[in-house]
């Protein structure tokens, strides 16, 4: 999380040495782990789309392998989520 603080903040590995604009989501999001060290803190309410951007970006950072399997287990869905995830992370997903 701290490099994507670093990317918003100073430019980190971006191609024009700053950070272009990322959106009021994305921001509100890093600067809410900034301001509490927690990868996945964010609204108490699961519709608020700062947690979402958060979640997504931890989600991203730490892997599948950090979600409690209590929460996988309950997943909707969740073969043909991950079927999809590894069709994306292997550039193999094609639409139909």
């Amino acid at each position: 999380m701290n490099r994507y603080c670093n990317w918003q903040h100073h430019g980190y590995l971006s191609s024009t040495g700053e950070c272009f604009d990322i959106g009021a989501t994305v921001a509100s999001a890093l600067n809410r782990y900034i301001q509490t060290k927690d990868s996945f803190a964010g609204s108490d309410n699961p519709a608020d789309t700062t947690a979402a951007i958060v979640g997504q970006l931890a989600g991203a950072y730490y892997g599948v392998s950090a979600i409690p399997h209590t929460w996988l287990s309950q997943l909707f869905m969740r073969a043909e989520i991950e079927e999809l995830a590894l069709g994306l992370f292997t550039h193999r997903y094609h639409p139909a």
